[in-house]
């Protein structure tokens, strides 16, 4: 299959994570995200209204990252944080997998976590982030199955 290049476009999903940006760097990067008709932005939950006025006017979706870098906030901050976040426009919100109780071999709080964000989410596109250079094989297949498991999209 061969895609043009506003089709591969809208698969990409760019943003500005970095602590240290500024509100006119993040607006200049939405500007950018939307110029090339990206298919989302992220952007750290403090931004989000900025954000979301920027993207207002066009088809690039507003992206939020729950529970980032590490993912080792409870259950209850990531739900919080991604009802905060829809609430406030995002569309997309990717939560990072805890990857320490994944490991120590707690799928069942691994499953409510996720579950936890999926659920605060309503409608919104929910993905879980796994870092899998920090993981086994067999621990990104269990991840995976309890994402599935509990509801999210990718």
């Amino acid at each position: 299959m061969i895609l043009s290049v506003e089709e591969l476009a809208k698969m990409l999903e760019v943003g500005r994570l970095e602590p240290w940006a500024t509100q006119q760097q993040i607006v200049e990067a939405c500007a950018t995200a939307i110029q090339y008709s990206c298919g989302a932005f992220f952007v750290s939950l403090g931004y989000v209204p900025i954000v979301a006025e920027e993207l207002k006017k066009s088809d690039t979706k507003l992206g939020v990252p729950i529970g980032f870098p590490l993912g080792t906030t409870s259950p209850e901050v990531k739900a919080f944080e991604t009802q905060q976040a829809a609430e406030a426009g995002a569309e997309e919100l990717d939560m990072c997998i805890n990857r320490q109780r994944l490991k120590s071999g707690d799928y069942e709080f691994v499953y409510e976590d996720i579950r936890a964000v999926v659920d605060a989410a309503g409608d919104g596109v929910t993905k879980v982030i796994f870092q899998t250079c920090e993981l086994t094989e067999e621990e990104i297949i269990r991840g995976s199955e309890l994402a599935k498991k509990a509801g999210a999209r990718f």
